[in-house]
C-alpha cells in the first residue's frame, strides 16, 4: 500500500492532519482521504481511510491499526486531533452498526429462539452496562437501533420469501 516511513515527519513526529488530502499543507504529501471515494487529483490517487477502516470486522481496531500504521501510539495521536477524531467517531458508529448487523444475521441462522437472540444483539446486551448513559450515547444508540431495525426487516423479508426447502438447506 505505502511505506510506513511516510506516515512520520523528517523529525520522526507522527503525522496527523498532513497525511489527509482535504487538510494537506503541503501539496503532494497527503496519502489519505477521509471521504468515502478516493479522489484522484493530478494523477495521484488518495487512499481512502475509511474504507480501509471499515473492512476490518475488528471492534477493537488492533488489527486495522497494525497494518495501516503499525503503532497503536500514532492511532493515540490521530484520535487526539479533534478534527479527525470526529471522522473516526463517525466510522467506528458505521463499524458498529455493520458488525452487530453481521451478528444478528448470523443468529438468526444458528438459534432456534430466533428472537430472542436478535434482542440480545441489537439492544447491545454483549457490551455489559455501567449505569446511566450519557444523553450522547443514548442518541448514538438510537440511531444504532435505527440502522439495525432497518436492516433487519430487509433481511427478514427476505427470509420470508424464501420457500421452506430453500430454509432448510441453509
Amino acid at each position: 500500500m505505502f511505506d510506513h516511513s511516510q506516515l512520520k515527519e523528517p523529525t520522526g513526529q507522527f503525522r496527523t492532519l498532513s497525511l489527509f488530502w482535504e487538510f494537506r499543507h503541503v501539496e503532494g504529501t497527503a496519502l489519505f482521504t477521509i471521504k468515502d471515494d478516493a479522489p484522484v487529483v493530478d494523477g495521484k490517487t488518495y487512499i481512502s481511510l475509511k474504507r480501509i477502516y471499515l473492512s476490518y470486522d475488528d471492534p477493537t481496531e488492533w488489527e486495522f491499526v497494525q497494518v495501516v500504521f503499525g503503532n497503536w501510539r500514532h492511532w493515540e495521536k490521530l484520535l487526539g486531533n479533534k478534527k479527525i477524531r470526529s471522522f473516526i467517531n463517525q466510522w467506528r458508529a458505521e463499524q458498529e452498526i455493520k458488525l452487530r448487523s453481521k451478528g444478528i444475521k448470523s443468529l438468526l441462522k444458528l438459534s432456534k429462539d430466533k428472537e430472542s437472540a436478535a434482542k440480545w444483539l441489537a439492544e447491545g446486551k454483549w457490551k455489559g452496562s455501567r449505569g446511566r448513559p450519557s444523553k450522547d450515547e443514548v442518541a448514538r444508540e438510537t440511531r444504532i437501533q435505527a440502522g439495525i431495525e432497518q436492516d433487519l426487516a430487509e433481511h427478514w423479508e427476505r427470509l420470508m420469501t424464501e420457500t421452506p426447502a430453500t430454509n432448510r438447506a441453509n
